[in-house]
């Protein structure tokens, strides 16, 4: 069960932010190459609930998956909904797309 996350019944909560935990680790372990690794970072600590750390992971938002995240944060759904329209990999726009539900619910938005 190495490498699988373990928890109790009750505590669907927990597994989750394990599953965050570790990709921090993970994306510790790439080499800087100016690819994705401040919103891996960034999405992680979100999901950690830490929202000040995860703006500074961030940093600016250059690329429309970073846009889209960002707008996230800030809670902007009509930025999120344009940002995530120009999302290319399909990875980045499925948690995008994920995203951009939660908002439109919490919003009470259709």
């Amino acid at each position: 069960m190495e490498g699988q996350v373990r928890t109790r019944p009750g505590e669907p909560e927990r597994g989750k932010e394990r599953l965050f935990e570790q990709s921090l680790l993970a994306v510790d372990r790439i080499a800087p190459s100016g690819g994705d690794e401040r919103l891996l970072r960034a999405r992680a600590l979100y999901y950690l609930h830490s929202r000040p750390a995860a703006l500074a992971a961030l940093g600016e938002a250059r690329t429309p998956e970073e846009k889209a995240f960002r707008a996230f944060l800030d809670g902007n759904l009509p930025d999120l909904a344009s940002a995530t329209s120009r999302i290319h990999n399909a990875i980045f726009r499925t948690f995008s797309e994920f995203e951009l539900r939660d908002l439109q619910l919490a919003y009470r938005v259709p």
